[in-house]
């Protein structure tokens, strides 16, 4: 996720091959609303190895040595159980990502599942207001009633050290503030399940960064449920526009800015500037390069972001995060 501050990297624009021309016009999506709620704080269970989107698995404990790491999970799904290695006399536990070596100093065998330590610890100051809106399966509004959406986990996990928080709320609270954990960059994940658990559809955020006394509101995006669900739901962002110079804020029409083009892979998709946020249609799951460019009313790039590496999974929205467009 870009934040402002963090550097702004020129892109070459693509010439118009037929390599760039698979466009969406417009905002398909609804607009994003704010919502509101709490829960209680609640440490998540453990997994075999740490949650994926690229993160390698933590290591296990075997016979009383670290494991090695699990695998990496992928896209947003759980990283495999880590090999133990040989242990010592003394019988290690078993802990996240690797089984326990036996007593007898045997290697250690992989997938039993551990607790990961909690994201969310006594005297962390910072915080997540999150929110979310619930849309069917042509994108109209809907009610948590309306789509059959009962409960929203709510899955955070510190990408440094791979502790995790995870908790369940009923999806009539239409949001949540997190309980507090350290600052540092984190990947969130809010599943939307039906009475019966099975999850109807996902938002995930796949870096957003906390900081020490402050809480950070992220945008209310919505669940849709129903469609096809074998495509990503698509990607999601905001964005805003300041003098590289004053770094005072602008709107898009004194940036004489007209839309935000989002490139993922080889399709790209306009989005109407002055919305301040979008997002694109569907997407095959899979990985995408992905980049914003802020265009004028000549159809010229006034600014553009570093190219990132973005993966999405099947029934997924894929929140980008708050893009700062610096303009001369």
């Amino acid at each position: 996720m870009l934040r402002r501050g963090l550097p702004l990297s020129a892109i070459a624009l693509c010439t118009l091959s037929l390599a760039c021309m698979d466009q969406s016009s417009g905002d398909p999506g609804r607009d994003f609303q704010n919502g509101t709620g709490t829960y209680p704080t609640a440490n998540g269970t453990g997994y075999a190895g740490r949650r994926g989107t690229s993160y390698a698995g933590s290591s296990g404990s075997a016979g009383g040595t670290a494991g090695a790491s699990g695998a990496a999970g992928s896209t947003v799904a759980d990283g495999g159980a880590g090999a133990g290695s040989s242990g010592s006399s003394d019988s290690g536990g078993a802990t996240d990502g690797g089984a326990a070596g036996s007593a007898s100093g045997d290697a250690g065998g992989g997938g039993a599942k551990g607790t990961p330590p909690a994201a969310c610890v006594v005297g962390a100051t910072a915080t997540f207001s999150l929110a979310w809106s619930l849309e069917d399966a042509t994108g109209a509004d809907s009610t948590c009633d309306g789509v059959a959406g009962k409960t929203v986990d709510i899955d955070l996990v510190n990408v440094s050290t791979g502790a995790e928080s995870l908790t369940t709320i009923p999806c009539a609270a239409l949001g949540a503030t997190t309980c507090a954990a350290p600052a540092g960059q984190y990947h969130i994940s809010m599943k939307l399940r039906d009475a019966g658990g099975n999850v109807l559809s996902e938002i995930v955020a796949w870096l957003e960064f906390l900081v020490d006394g402050q809480n950070t509101a992220v945008t209310s995006l919505p669940f849709q449920v129903g469609g096809d669900t074998t495509k990503g739901r698509g990607f999601a962002a905001t964005w805003s526009i300041d003098q590289a110079t004053t770094h005072a804020i602008e709107s898009c029409t004194q940036a004489n800015a007209t839309s935000v083009r989002l490139t993922a892979g080889m399709s790209t998709f306009d989005l109407p500037c002055a919305n301040g946020k979008g997002r694109t249609t569907a997407v095959d799951p899979g990985n995408y390069s992905v980049n914003l460019e802020l265009i004028d009313s000549a159809m010229s790039p006034l600014s553009v972001t570093q190219t990132m590496s973005i993966s999405i999974a099947a029934n997924q929205l894929v929140f980008i995060g708050d893009v700062p467009f610096d303009v001369n």
